[in-house]
């Protein structure tokens, strides 16, 4: 378990004159990850980091300094944020935990050895269908550990490992400009994952990808059409969209929904949850950086919020459990606590795309989408993102079409949905400290803007 915060308790049982409490908070994160090719490792990149968040408040405003030195003076830090905290700190003072000691879970290294072997199972699986190339194939071992104290007795720690699979597989259809997709998996332990199950997932979902091929160009007339998001659009949606369930922003008016139990979200097919672990993939992310123990907690139940996103200063604990940092990829090292998701997606449901782009008759499948990040603006809810896909007229695919835009607002979106799919995705943030996700949906009537 991590001990660099050791000299910072002791620092906290002798505050410098002028600070009310403190807190330290330290991530520490190690990746190794495998390119395999031909059965063999063709590349292999490893990363560690430790970073240390340091936080203080003098009763009215709080301050907050980053390290990645472990060697850095806590005393010295301390006074350093007290410095922050009067030239440009946030107003007011947060709560903070009071007491409370407990360290779950294990960190293990990655078993190189098992990753190349389990790549080189994957790419054996893709091959034994004909016609089918693997274009990437990673495998990623990771192990992550965060502790957070502070000065009024809190000492929580929690750490664990997990893999990360990529795949990539392209069809031989020479004729056809997307005979390919992407595949993602995460696991505790390697043997946990159903390689074959996999591999057929990529090769189904790259068929999908271009309605089978030798498919003309097709310009769509601009209108709405009943669409089948694929899983990787819905992911892409939720990547800027899950701001929207932010406590904080609810009751700054800052997000399209309010913070009352029972509003409408969207249609009675909408499902949304929170959790530190989702059955069938590996994360684990039980503890936030204020030394809340997070849980699972359901979000939107049948259309209706349950519970928005909260931090300690949003909650006052009570639903506690979303504090984080580095939300927004601002190129600036985030040192401030805000709200930020754990794992936070869209249930699946128990069909498969195949029976929503079935069940959907005529309309577009989109099976890809382009901007993630700055195509939704969450004060308004209105978004427009630009996608392709596959027309469909009575359930066969008749043409692919691109250079379309995807344009309205959220809460027409999330009212459109009328199932879900069972192929449940779910993505990382660049800094792997939260994660999104969902299933394909089969929306009614969204607003298509094509090039004429």
């Amino acid at each position: 378990m991590l001990n660099c915060l050791n000299r910072y308790v002791d620092a906290f049982a002798s505050l410098p004159e002028g600070i009310e409490w403190a807190e330290a908070n330290a991530d520490c994160r190690e990746d190794v990850t495998l390119s395999i090719r031909g059965g063999k490792a063709a590349e292999c990149q490893s990363a560690a980091k430790t970073a240390i968040y340091l936080r203080v408040s003098d009763g009215q405003r709080e301050g907050t300094v980053y390290t990645e030195n472990l060697e850095d003076d806590p005393q010295a830090l301390l006074l350093s944020a007290l410095k922050n905290a009067r030239l440009c700190g946030q107003g007011g003072s947060s709560p903070i935990h009071r007491g409370g000691t407990e360290h779950r879970g294990e960190s293990l290294r990655a078993d190189v050895q098992t990753m190349l072997e389990t790549g080189a199972s994957l790419e054996r699986e893709v091959l034994q269908n004909q016609g089918v190339h693997v274009l990437e194939l990673t495998v990623r071992g990771s192990s992550a550990e965060r502790q957070v104290v502070n000065s009024r007795g809190l000492n929580r720690s929690h750490a664990h490992s997990y893999y990360f699979l990529t795949l990539t597989v392209e069809l031989d259809r020479p004729a056809s400009p997307y005979p390919r997709a992407q595949v993602k998996a995460s696991a505790r332990q390697l043997d946990d994952i159903d390689l074959a199950a996999l591999a057929a997932r990529a090769v189904s979902k790259a068929a999908l990808s271009d309605g089978g091929g030798l498919l003309p160009r097709v310009t769509l007339p601009s209108g709405s059409y009943d669409c089948v998001l694929s899983a990787a659009v819905t992911c892409n949606i939720l990547a800027t969209a899950w701001q929207e369930f932010s406590g904080a922003a609810m009751t700054a008016g800052a997000a399209i929904y309010r913070p009352e139990q029972g509003a409408v979200i969207g249609s009675a097919a909408l499902n949304m949850t929170d959790s530190p672990h989702v059955p069938g993939w590996g994360y684990n992310l039980a503890l936030d950086s204020e030394g809340t123990i997070n849980t699972s907690k359901a979000i939107v139940r049948q259309g209706r919020l349950v519970s928005p996103l909260h931090t300690l200063t949003s909650s006052d604990g009570a639903a506690g459990g979303n504090a984080g940092r580095a939300a927004l990829l601002t190129g600036v090292t985030p040192v401030s606590i805000i709200t930020i998701p754990s794992i936070f997606y869209i249930e699946p449901g128990d069909q498969p795309p195949e029976a929503l782009i079935s069940a959907m008759g005529s309309g577009v499948h989109l099976t890809y989408s382009l901007d993630v990040f700055h195509s939704i603006n969450i004060t308004s809810g209105e978004y427009s993102i630009p996608c392709g896909g596959i027309i469909y007229r009575n359930g066969c695919p008749i043409g692919i079409t691109s250079q379309m835009t995807m344009a309205g607002n959220l809460r027409d979106l999330f009212g459109g949905i009328l199932a879900a799919g069972n192929d449940l995705t779910l993505d990382e943030f660049q800094y792997k400290n939260y994660c999104y996700g969902g299933p394909s949906l089969l929306i009614h009537g969204l607003t298509l803007s094509c090039m004429d």
